[in-house]
Parts: structure tokens; sequence; C-alpha cells
């Protein structure tokens, strides 16, 4: 949550001259709005063909040809390649995640309609937009993890119109002046270092960074790699960041799929958005 406001943040103090930036379980089915979201993008004929995966048919089948399957978002519903694709319901970003990651229920369990434990606040989507401040849109991480290891993604109202990589600058710059301010500030007991950062094609500032936590903190010792991602919707003015993080000792065997996550995450193109699903 830091993260995505410390973005804000920035971009708020960048229009302001001499201003100074103050640091700031159990698995649950595929939701119902990600299904939703995918009838329009999927032919009813080859949805209704592909039925319910009896002994994992459905899953070899689409692994043969991945690209095609991935082409036309069948991985929101079966796994292809040994990834799910998460699409948000109102069709504005879309990643891939491992099969076996579970989401978080609090999210999960209100978007489906599912039986929800009481203590856990649902707050509609209509709602939710309106409140001010970054909002926690979907995250996912492995079964019994200890939220170490996890992707989510931060969706916050910025306004139409922005410039948002030239206020941001340079990717190096960018990135590092996050970490400086939202991730890692002064006093927070954390050590951030930028490993790389650079502007993708399709306009999303990407950039790894790791995290060492000092002595008397909550996760004293630990080391944290992670990558984030930060893209702006310039039809909706909604500022989105994804990160994905694991120890540092994770990633040697899983750098690539965790690199994989964050490469994947895309925002919609304006014709292609939906009405929101509350």
């Amino acid at each position: 949550m830091a993260f995505c406001a410390g973005v804000l943040a920035l971009l708020a103090s960048a229009q302001r001259p001499g201003s100074v930036l103050r640091p700031g379980a159990g698995r649950v089915a595929i939701s119902t709005a990600s299904r939703r979201a995918l009838v329009s993008t999927v032919p009813l004929g080859l949805a209704v063909a592909l039925g319910g995966d009896l002994f994992g048919v459905t899953q070899a089948v689409l692994s043969i040809a991945p690209d095609a399957s991935r082409t036309y978002r069948l991985d929101v519903l079966y796994p292809v390649g040994g990834f799910r694709r998460y699409l948000a319901s109102d069709g504005a970003f879309e990643f891939v995640y491992p099969k076996a990651w579970l989401a978080d229920q609090a999210l999960s369990l209100p978007k489906a309609g599912q039986v929800r434990d009481p203590q856990v606040p649902f707050v509609p989507r209509a709602v939710a937009a309106r409140r001010v401040g970054p909002q926690l849109d979907a995250a996912f991480g492995p079964p019994g993890g200890d939220r170490t290891k996890n992707v989510s993604v931060l969706r916050a109202a910025l306004g139409k119109g922005k410039d948002v990589m030239a206020i941001l600058g340079q990717p190096d710059r960018a990135a590092q002046r996050l970490l400086d301010s939202s991730i890692a500030p002064p006093g927070s007991g954390k050590e951030a270092t930028l490993d790389a950062a650079q502007l993708r094609a399709d306009g999303v500032l990407q950039f790894e960074y790791t995290v060492r936590f000092s002595e008397g903190t909550e996760m004293a010792g630990r080391v944290i790699r992670n990558v984030a991602c930060v893209a702006y919707d310039a039809g909706t003015g909604d500022l989105f960041t994804l990160t994905v993080l694991a120890p540092r000792e994770a990633w040697g065997a899983e750098g690539d799929v965790l690199r994989m996550i964050a490469s994947s995450f895309r925002i919609a193109r304006p014709d292609a958005r939906r009405p929101a699903q509350l």
C-alpha cells in the first residue's frame, strides 16, 4: 500500500516545486467476476466444448497450443503451462500466476459472491472506487505461505490527462526516487537497493529491487527481492502498481517464474474495458 501511495505522492510533489516528499487460506474458486469478464472474449461454443476438465484433459489440450489458449484467455478458467490468468472484473488489467497459488480470501470471496467471514468487510467496487488512496484489487500467494512470497495489485484514482513518465523521469531515476521516498525511507528500518529498471514498450515502468530489514524490525535479518510494475491508464485516470516479492534465497530456483508474473502484467485498451461488476 505504501508503494502505491508513494507513487501518488511523488507525482503530486513533482508538480509543486520545492515541496518535500514525506515518507509515508484455503483454496478459493476462480471468481464469478473473472468468469463474467471472460465471457466477452471467448467464443461460447469453444468455452462449452472444453467442459469440466475431466482428469485434467482440458489442461493438457490447452497446453499443446499455449499461445492460442492465452490469446482467447482460456487460462482464466484452466491452467495453461502451469499458470492461470487473473482478469479484473472490469477488464482493467490482467496477469498470470502459478496455478498452485491461492487468492486472498478477503478479496476473492466477496467478488465471487460466496459466504464470507463476517469479520472481513465487504466494500462494493463502486463504493471502493470513491475512496481516497490506493485500494488492493488482487492478491495471490502459495498455500501455507508466510506472506513473504506473493503478487498483489493496487489501484488508485490519479485523474485523467497525466503524463506519468514525464513526471517520474527516466526509469532508473524514477525507481530510485520511489525506493527512497516510500519503500525504504529514512527511519523505516529497511534498506532498499535498486537492481534494474526499464520502461517497457507498452509504457509500463518495471524495476527490480532488494529490501534488507534491520535489527529491531518485525522481519529483522530478512532479505526480500521484488519486481514492481507501475502503469497508468490514460482512459480512466487509474494508476496501477503490481508487486511480486519473495525471499532472496527463493530467486535462484524461482526467479524466472516471478519475473514472468511481472512481465505478464497488462492494462487493457480503452475499447476493451467493461463496466465494473458489483
